[in-house]
Parts: structure tokens; C-alpha cells; sequence
């Protein structure tokens, strides 16, 4: 099982009686109640400060998890020319919701990297949505599926991985075999997936 430190879960405590516990406080031997093939998602869509976390911001969260750096001041994202449409759905998306202009800031390198795109933006909304998800504005080892994604709604969730497979993701035949998978430096995000 995994979770935040400061994640709270019923336990059995010593006279049997369920308790909510920190997991940083739980013990081996410790008995958690668990419910066998139940959907374990929220129905109510979550708020990073005023913004509605919907599915398009959680697609744009997910790309920038894979392939943005994000500073408290705001974003850069990068895409090799085949994937330039990422690019574009992440920039029409804070367009949107955060009337950023990052559509006009698509801009193709040059020199030995000019078969790439870079979207880089700064805008005192976005500064603001970064204090909220604390999960990803941080180098790449110690970067985590934020906690409001993991607490939002499955269609929500399912468009963070959309966005994070689209940028670190790809599938293929490995072995004769199907083959789905994801790459990171930081192990917590891969069992956060």
C-alpha cells in the first residue's frame, strides 16, 4: 500500500475499534479494513485555490508532470516536432482556463535541438495554481501524482495519466507482446500511477 505520510486511514486500534491513523504512524501488523472491487474515485471535482481542477487542467498538469519544469514562476515545456500537437492542446488549455495567450508562445528551437518545440510562460494565475500542487513544482526525482488529482473524480485522473503518457508514456511491441509503459526518474510517481 502506498500513500502520503500524511495520509489519514481507518485502522483497528487495540480495543478493536476503528480509528483514523496517519500512515506515517501505522505499524506492520496493523489491520486496515479494506473493500474488495469498489471504486475507490470522488465524484466532486476538486479546486486548486479558485480554479475548478477539471479535466482539461488535469490533462495540462499531467504533461507538464512528464515533460514541463515548473518554478514558482511559472512554466516551460518542450516536444519533439511529432509531438508538437501536446504542445498546442497544453497552451489552448490555460488559454482557457487562464486567458494565458500561450498559444502565441509555441516557439521551434534552433541549432541542435531544432527539431523540438518549447512553450515557455510566466503569469501571475499560473504562480498562483503552482502553490497548490506543491507535487510538481520540483526536479524531476522528487516529482509525485499531486494529491488533488489523487482525490478528484476517475474521469479527472484518467486525464492526468492521459497527459503524462502523452509525454513519458509510449506503447509498442516488446517481446511479441503488447507492451504499455511509462518512464520517470522519480520512483514515487511511478506508484502513485
Amino acid at each position: 500500500m502506498c500513500g502520503y505520510d500524511n495520509h489519514r486511514l481507518k485502522v483497528l486500534d487495540g480495543n478493536n475499534e476503528l480509528v483514523w491513523e496517519k500512515a506515517s504512524n501505522i505499524s506492520p501488523g496493523q489491520i486496515l479494513p479494506l473493500k474488495y472491487n469498489q471504486r475507490c474515485f470522488n465524484t466532486n471535482y476538486q479546486y486548486a485555490g479558485a480554479v475548478v481542477l477539471d479535466e482539461a487542467l488535469a490533462y495540462t498538469l499531467g504533461c507538464l508532470h512528464g515533460d514541463g519544469c515548473i518554478n514558482k514562476r511559472g512554466f516551460s515545456i518542450s516536444a519533439h516536432c511529432i509531438d508538437v500537437e501536446i504542445l498546442k492542446s497544453v497552451a489552448k488549455n490555460l488559454d482557457t482556463i487562464f486567458g494565458t495567450n500561450c498559444t502565441d508562445r509555441i516557439k521551434k528551437k534552433t541549432g541542435k535541438r531544432s527539431n523540438q518545440y518549447h512553450l515557455t510562460k510566466r503569469h501571475q494565475k499560473l504562480t498562483e495554481l503552482f502553490l497548490y500542487i506543491p507535487e510538481i513544482v520540483c526536479k524531476s526525482y522528487y516529482k509525485r501524482v499531486p494529491r488533488l488529482i489523487l482525490e478528484s473524480p476517475e474521469s479527472v485522473q484518467a486525464n492526468y495519466l492521459k497527459g503524462y503518457f502523452d509525454t513519458d508514456g509510449s506503447c509498442g511491441v516488446l517481446s511479441e507482446n503488447n507492451c504499455i509503459s511509462i518512464t520517470s526518474v522519480s520512483e514515487r510517481s511511478m506508484y502513485d500511477v
